[in-house]
């Protein structure tokens, strides 16, 4: 009977499955162009975490009105809060509308999906971030 039940519990162990997160806490990542935003590149360093993506501004040249692409990035501190979830704090932000909150899920070792959800609202986006360094 012992011998069944330290195989079970050596069973369960061996089957339970370990989301390592520390490859994401530091690096360079990246979350793909989606219908609504572009390709954006994070960099993440001790606390901070620098995103910079391209967005598409009105350029009027000779009276002529176009669009043009401007890389732009943000700065925001991030905090682990547990093994699997963060915030994101806009740098020089103080307002808690302003706090994203972030869950890890399906977590490989090169990548993991993500759900956001901006200051205390109910929605939320969904997403995945690759690590490419």
């Amino acid at each position: 009977m012992k011998k069944i039940l330290l195989f079970l519990l050596l069973l369960i162990v061996a089957c339970e499955k370990s989301d390592d997160v520390s490859p994401f806490k530091q690096g360079t990542f990246e979350i793909p162009a989606g219908k609504n935003y572009s390709k954006t590149i994070i960099t993440r360093t001790g606390n901070l975490h620098i995103e910079t993506y391209t967005t598409k501004v009105i350029d009027t040249v000779n009276g002529k009105i176009r669009l043009k692409n401007v890389t732009q990035s943000d700065t925001l501190y991030i905090k682990w809060s547990d093994n699997k979830s963060y915030t994101l704090q806009k740098k020089g932000s103080n307002s808690l509308k302003n706090i994203i909150f972030v869950e890890m899920e399906n977590i490989t070792p090169n990548s993991y999906n993500f759900i956001a959800r901006y200051g205390y609202s109910k929605s939320a986006q969904k997403g995945i971030i690759y690590k490419i360094k």
